[in-house]
C-alpha cells in the first residue's frame, strides 16, 4: 500500500512542470498519511521501526525518481 500511494502520487504530477502556481494533488499524500496515522494508532506497531521502514521506502522512492 505504501508503495502504491507513493507511486500514484508521482505518477499524477508527472509530466507536469513545477511553477509557483501549480495545482499539485496532495490526495494520494493525505491518504498515505491518514493510513500511517490508523495502522500506528490501532496495532501494537514498534513505532520507530515502522516508521523508520516508511521513511526508508519514501527516501527509496524519491532516489529512483530522481535517477529516472
Amino acid at each position: 500500500m505504501v508503495k502504491s500511494s507513493i507511486d500514484l502520487t508521482l505518477e499524477s504530477q508527472a509530466g507536469r512542470p513545477y511553477t509557483n502556481n501549480a495545482l499539485i494533488d496532495y490526495r494520494y499524500i493525505d491518504s498515505f498519511v491518514k493510513l500511517v496515522v490508523v495502522l500506528i494508532k490501532e496495532f501494537e506497531l514498534n513505532k520507530q521501526e515502522f516508521m523508520s521502514k516508511i521513511f526508508e521506502f519514501i527516501k527509496f522512492k524519491l532516489d529512483e525518481d530522481h535517477n529516472a
